[in-house]
C-alpha cells in the first residue's frame, strides 16, 4: 500500500520512549486470571483478533498477559502501543516497520505486508482518527499469513476492510460483553474483606469494568456506603470520580455533556422518551454518536431501542447534576417518573418518584401505580419519606407499602402498632380514597393482618384465617396476580407450619403458576423458599437444594432491596447444605444470614430450622464454644422478638449438642428443667405443639441411649406410636427410627431392632438424608452386623448405597460371624456380671456397693475387660460385648 503524508496534520510528541511503545506497559497491579479470554486469544492463527471495549475494561492487560505467556514460550512477539502522533500515516509506517523488525521498502511510500510467524499487538486503535492512517493499518493487519496472528484493541471496532473481513470470518471480535468481569473475577480483584454477595453488589455498581473494580479495591471506605445506601446515591471512590471528570467529561462538549447529565436521571431510555425532556429534548443521533465512539453508554436491546448509561458513569452523572442543578434533576425526575407510569412501566416508575424531593407529589404517584403491588411483584422497596397514619385512607395501598417497609426493615412492633391505628381510623380500610380500587385495598389489608398473626408466632389455622384466604386468593386469580400470589403464599406458610406439606405444596406450585410469564417477583422468591421447605420434608435433600438455590438466585437480583429475601433464602439453602454433609458450606451460608436477621423479618419455622443446622456445622468445623455462642445469641433474639416456640427449639438445640460433646451430667440437668421438661410432659398435642415437642422427645431418648438406658428411651419414643408417622417430615422419622433401632438393640430384641435398621435405611435413602446417615455410621454397621449373623438380609441397593455414602461400610459373610467366639467364654463371669450393669447405665461407684466390692476392683475388671475385647472406651465395649451376645 502507498503512503502520502498527511501534511496538515501536526506532529504530535511522543508518549513515553520508542522503547516503551515496542512493548507492554509495566503493570503494577494484580493480573487476574481470566483463562477463557485467553483461550480464545490462542485460537487466533491466521486472523485478526480485536478486543472491542470502552477503556480500562481490561483490553491492554489481557494483551500484556497474553505477550508475556508467549514471549515466555518462546514465540516470536511483536508490540506496538499506538499514540496521536501515529495519525500521520508516514510516522505510522515507520512505527510498524520498527516493532514489527521490518526493512523498509525500496520505495518509502509502500508498506510490506506481515511478516511469517509473528504474533502481532497493537494496542489503542481508537487514537487513529485520520482515514489514511486507519487505512493503512487495517492493510498491515489483514495481510497477516496463515502462521501468523495479530491482536487489536480499540473502544469500537470501525473501518471498511474490517468490516468486510469480520464478514468473511478474518476477524474475531471480543467485545464488551466477554471482557466484562463475573463475581469470581471481581472478587479475586476486590480481595478480602468483601461476602460473595457484597461482591455481587459491587460488581453490578460498575458492571464488570475492570478499572472500576480496581478503584474499588482501593477505597473500601467508599465500597461500604455504596452497599449502606439501598437508593444507590452514595458517592463513588474518588479515584473513579476523577477519572470521569478528567478523561470522559473533559473531553466533552458542554451541550453533549448536558444532555448525558439528563440522561442519567432517566437511567434508561428510548427515543420517544428523551424527545420529550422537558427544555432538553435531543437527537437520538447523538446517543448513537456516543455509542459508537465507545463511551460509557450503550444499547440494550438486538433492536437498537432501549439504551442506558454505563452504571457507575450514570450514578455520577446523576451525583453531578443534583449537585450542581437539584431543580433540574426534581424536574426530571417527576417528569420520567410520571411517564413511565403514563407507560405502564410501574415499578420503574416507583424507582423514580422515590427520589422526587417533593413527598405529596411522589406519594400520589406511588399510590396511582398500585403501590405495594409493585412492591411484591418486580419494584423496588417504597423506601421514601413515612406518610402519617392521618394519610391511610387517602392513600391506603401506599401505606401498606410502607408497613411493608418496616417489616421488611426488622421494624415490626412499629409496623404493627401503625397498621392497628391505622385499622381503627379507617374502619378496616373500608373508609378509603374514592380514587381507591376498594377490592384491592381490603384484600392486602385483610393480608396484613395474617402477617401480623405470623409474625407474633401465631397459628394462622385459627379463627379460619387459613379458609378465608383461600377464598380470597380464588376470587382474585386473573385478576390482580400480585396479591393472589402473595394470599398463596401465606396460605402455604400456614399449613407448613401445620406440618400438613400437602396443602403446603399444592399452594406453593399454584402460586408460582399464577403468571407464568412474569415468574421472576418478590413474592415468588418466598413461594420457592416455601416449597424447598416442603420438599426438604417429603422428597430428596436434591429436589429442595434446586429450589432453594434458584430462591438464592432470585433474591440476589434484588440488590441492595433484597435483605429479606436474600436472608430467608440463604438460611434455607444453608439448612438443606448442612442435610447433604456440606458443613463447611453450610456454616458460611448461614453465619451471615443470621447475623441480619434483627435487620428484617422472618418466621419461627425457618429460624428454627437454620439455628439447628448452623449449630450443629459450626461445633464440627470450629468449635464447642462457637456453637454456644450462637445459641445463646439465639435466645437472645428469640427474647427480643418474644418467640417462646423458638426459645424451645434452642433448648433442644442445646441439648443436643451437650449429648454429642458426651456431656451427660449438663445434658440431663437440661433436660429436668424448664423449657424442656414441660415439653416432655404428656396430654393434647396439636401440629402447633408437635413442631417442638417431638424434637424434644427424639432429644431425651438420645440422651437415654447415651445413658445405656434403653428402656426409659423407648418410653420417651413411645409417644411417636400415636402418630401418623408418614405425615411427619422425614428427618423426624428417620430420627425415631434410628433411636428406636439402637434401642431394641441394647435391649436384645434384635427383630424389632433389624425392622428399624430396615425403615432408616429406606428412609434416608428414599430422602437423600447424607449428614443423619453419616452421623449413625457406627450404630448402622453394629445394627447390620447383627442382621448378617443372624441371616437376615438388608435389600442391596441400600447396602450398596451406605457404601457410596460412608466411603466404606463392612458386609460380614454369615459363616464369618459364627465364626465368633461365643457366649461368655472371653470372659469371666464377674467380668460378664460388670458389663451388664454397665449396659444398664452403672458407674463405678454404683457397680462396687452392689457387688460388694471395692470401686478399684471394679476398675481393674474394666481394664480387662477392654484388653479381651480389644477396645479402648466403654461405648467400644458395649457394642462389641453385644456383637459377641455377652450382653
Amino acid at each position: 500500500m502507498r503512503i502520502t503524508s498527511n501534511s496538515t496534520l501536526k506532529r504530535a510528541s511522543k508518549v513515553g520512549s520508542l522503547i516503551s511503545r515496542y512493548q507492554p506497559p509495566r503493570s503494577f497491579e494484580t493480573w487476574v486470571s481470566r483463562p477463557e479470554l485467553i483461550a480464545q486469544l490462542r485460537e487466533g492463527y491466521g486472523k485478526v483478533t480485536v478486543l472491542e471495549g470502552p477503556p480500562g475494561g481490561g483490553k491492554t492487560t489481557l494483551l500484556s498477559t497474553h505477550y508475556a505467556e508467549q514471549a515466555s514460550a518462546g514465540e516470536c512477539v511483536h508490540w506496538l502501543s499506538l499514540s496521536s502522533s501515529d495519525n500521520d500515516p508516514a510516522v505510522l509506517r515507520r512505527n510498524l516497520l520498527n516493532a514489527f523488525s521490518l526493512e523498509s521498502a525500496a520505495a518509502d511510500d509502500v508498506m510490506p505486508d506481515m511478516p511469517e510467524g509473528v504474533m502481532g499487538f497493537v494496542d489503542g486503535m481508537e487514537l487513529i482518527c485520520d482515514p489514511m492512517a486507519h487505512e493503512l493499518l487495517e492493510w498491515f493487519v489483514l495481510s497477516v499469513p496463515t502462521n501468523s496472528c495479530v491482536y487489536l484493541s480499540t473502544r469500537r471496532l470501525r473501518g471498511r476492510l474490517l468490516g468486510t473481513a469480520r464478514m468473511r470470518g478474518q476477524v474475531t471480535v471480543i467485545g464488551p460483553q466477554a471482557l466484562r468481569m463475573d463475581d469470581r473475577e471481581a472478587a479475586a480483584l476486590l480481595g478480602q474483606p468483601w461476602s460473595e454477595h457484597e461482591v455481587s453488589l459491587l460488581n453490578r455498581y460498575v458492571d464488570g469494568w475492570a478499572a472500576g473494580l480496581r478503584f474499588m479495591q482501593r477505597s473500601p471506605e467508599s465500597c461500604q456506603r455504596l452497599l449502606a445506601n439501598v437508593e444507590r446515591m452514595s458517592p463513588l471512590p474518588p479515584e473513579m470520580c476523577d477519572y470521569f471528570e478528567q478523561e470522559i467529561i473533559a473531553s466533552l462538549p458542554e451541550s453533549t455533556l448536558s444532555t448525558l447529565m439528563d440522561l442519567s436521571v432517566l437511567e434508561r431510555f428510548i427515543p420517544e422518551l428523551v424527545s420529550q425532556i422537558p427544555q432538553g429534548a435531543c437527537d437520538w443521533g447523538l446517543i448513537d454518536e456516543q455509542i459508537r465512539c465507545g463511551r460509557f453508554i450503550r444499547y440494550l436491546d438486538g433492536q437498537w431501542h432501549w439504551a442506558e448509561l454505563h452504571p457507575a458513569f450514570g450514578l455520577y452523572l446523576r451525583q453531578r447534576l443534583r449537585c450542581m442543578k437539584p431543580a433540574r434533576f426534581d424536574e426530571l425526575k417527576l417528569f420520567v417518573a410520571s411517564w413511565f407510569k403514563a407507560h405502564g412501566y410501574t415499578a420503574e416508575a416507583i424507582r423514580h418518584a422515590v427520589h422526587i424531593s417533593e413527598t405529596a407529589k411522589a406519594a400520589r404517584l406511588i399510590e396511582d401505580v398500585g403501590a405495594i403491588s409493585v412492591d411484591l411483584s418486580d419494584g423496588p422497596d417504597v423506601a421514601m419519606q413515612y406518610i402519617p397514619v392521618s394519610q391511610a385512607g387517602e392513600l391506603p395501598l401506599l401505606f401498606i407499602a410502607q408497613v411493608y417497609h418496616r417489616i421488611r426493615n426488622g421494624k415490626l412492633r412499629q409496623a404493627q402498632a401503625l397498621f392497628e391505628e391505622a385499622l381503627v381510623q379507617t374502619d378496616g380500610f373500608s373508609r378509603i380514597s374514592e380514587k381507591a380500587d376498594a377490592e384491592t385495598v381490603e384484600g392486602w389489608a385483610f393480608l396484613y393482618q395474617v402477617v401480623f398473626l405470623a409474625i407474633d408466632d401465631r397459628s394462622l389455622l385459627e379463627s379460619g384465617n387459613l379458609q378465608r384466604l383461600e377464598n380470597e386468593m380464588n376470587r382474585r386469580i386473573g385478576k390482580d396476580q400480585v396479591l393472589a400470589m402473595s394470599m398463596a403464599s401465606l396460605v402455604a406458610f400456614g399449613y407448613l407450619d401445620a406440618w400438613r406439606y400437602k396443602e403446603a405444596m399444592a399452594f406453593c406450585n399454584l402460586g408460582l403458576n399464577v403468571d407464568e410469564i412474569r415468574s421472576e417477583r418478590k413474592i415468588a422468591i418466598f413461594l420457592l423458599v416455601h416449597k424447598a421447605c416442603c420438599l426438604l420434608a417429603t422428597d430428596r435433600v436434591e429436589a429442595a437444594l434446586a429450589v432453594a438455590q434458584e430462591a438464592c438466585r432470585q433474591a440476589a437480583l434484588e440488590g441492595t432491596y433484597g435483605l429479606y429475601e436474600r436472608m430467608c433464602s440463604q438460611l434455607l439453602l444453608g439448612t438443606v447444605l448442612y442435610e447433604s454433609n456440606e458443613l463447611e458450606t453450610a456454616a458460611n451460608t448461614l453465619i451471615p444470614a443470621l447475623e441480619q436477621i434483627r435487620d428484617t423479618s422472618g418466621w419461627v419455622y425457618l429460624y428454627a430450622e437454620a439455628y439447628g443446622a448452623a449449630v450443629a456445622s459450626i461445633a464440627l468445623v470450629e468449635s464447642d464454644a462457637a456453637a454456644e455462642r450462637l445459641i445463646h445469641d439465639g435466645e437472645l433474639f428469640a427474647r427480643e422478638r418474644n418467640l417462646p416456640r423458638l426459645l424451645n427449639h434452642l433448648a433442644v438445640i442445646r441439648l443436643s449438642e451437650l449429648i454429642r460433646a458426651q456431656r451427660w451430667r449438663e445434658a440431663m440437668a437440661l433436660l429436668e428443667s424448664e423449657p424442656i421438661a414441660g415439653q416432655l410432659k404428656l396430654g393434647g398435642l396439636d401440629a402447633y405443639e408437635l413442631s417442638t415437642r417431638l424434637p424434644a422427645f427424639l432429644a431425651a431418648a438420645r440422651l437415654m441411649l447415651g445413658l445405656e438406658r434403653p428402656r426409659d428411651a423407648m418410653d420417651y419414643l413411645g409417644l411417636f406410636k400415636t402418630i401418623d408417622l408418614k405425615a411427619l417430615d422425614c428427618r423426624l422419622r428417620f430420627n425415631y427410627h434410628l433411636l428406636s433401632m439402637r434401642a431394641a438393640y441394647l435391649m436384645r430384641r434384635y427383630t424389632p431392632a433389624y425392622e428399624h435398621l430396615l425403615s432408616t435405611l429406606s428412609t434416608g435413602h428414599a430422602a437423600g438424608l447424607l449428614r443423619r446417615v453419616c452421623e449413625a455410621r457406627d450404630w448402622l454397621q453394629a445394627s447390620y452386623t447383627l442382621a448378617c449373623s443372624q441371616g437376615k438380609k438388608v435389600p442391596s441397593h441400600l447396602f450398596e448405597w451406605l457404601v457410596q455414602v460412608l466411603g466404606e461400610f463392612d458386609h460380614p459373610e454369615p459363616a464369618a460371624v459364627a465364626k465368633l467366639i461365643p457366649g461368655n467364654c472371653m470372659l469371666s463371669p464377674r467380668e460378664s456380671e460388670i458389663i451388664a450393669l454397665i449396659a444398664e447405665g452403672y458407674i463405678n461407684k454404683e457397680i462396687a456397693a452392689k457387688l460388694g466390692i471395692s470401686e478399684g476392683t471394679v476398675k481393674g475388671h474394666r481394664k480387662k475387660i477392654h484388653e479381651k475385647l480389644g477396645v479402648s472406651s466403654r461405648s467400644q465395649a458395649l457394642i462389641r460385648a453385644r456383637e459377641l451376645l455377652i450382653i
